[in-house]
């Protein structure tokens, strides 16, 4: 096999491995939690750090350009699988069912009869909003507890399992 047709492979590999791999990182946990991890974040930290490193081997190093590549690839992995460490050890405490498993129990404690009310939508779970870059969630979920006639929203962070009350009630529309 030439030379040429090496480092084509390399790159090819190298490519699969980045784009494809480096994905499935950090979108694998991501349907657990309602989809609200920071999946973009931390792939493009880890893709920032690759390219960095990147032009700090390739004009620096002096050797040759398939041991170039070589490294550069090991390199790679080393940086996803750190920055996957840091992603994995920070999940969320919770998952939707818990946060209102636990609102729901802490809520029948202070004498509530209240049971949770899960909506259709995804879009009715999650409270959007914005925040550090190194976080993995910056989302918060909305727990929904219905008591008789009346449904009680909460405000949840999962990272923490910190909760508030959003809105006072609303009643049911049945």
């Amino acid at each position: 096999m030439s030379k040429e047709r090496q480092r084509i492979l390399i790159i090819i590999y190298y490519l699969v491995l980045v784009v494809i791999g480096g994905r499935l990182i950090f979108f694998i946990p991501n349907g657990k939690y309602l989809g609200i991890l920071n999946t973009d974040n931390f792939f493009t930290i880890s893709c920032t750090i690759v390219l960095l490193s990147m032009l700090l081997i390739y004009f620096l190093l002096k050797s040759s350009p398939i041991k170039k590549m070589l490294i550069n690839m090991v390199v790679t992995i080393v940086i996803f699988i750190v920055v996957g460490v840091y992603y994995y050890s920070n999940l969320p405490k919770y998952t939707y069912e818990e946060a209102a498993q636990k609102v729901e129990e802490v809520e029948k404690e202070s004498g509530k009869n209240s049971k949770v009310y899960i909506p259709e939508h995804r879009e009715d779970k999650i409270a959007y909003s914005s925040g550090s870059f190194f976080k993995t969630t910056n989302d918060k979920y909305f727990i929904y507890l219905k008591n008789g006639n009346e449904i009680f929203i909460y405000r949840f962070d999962p990272l923490n399992g910190e909760y508030e009350i959003y809105q006072g009630t609303r009643k049911l529309l049945e």
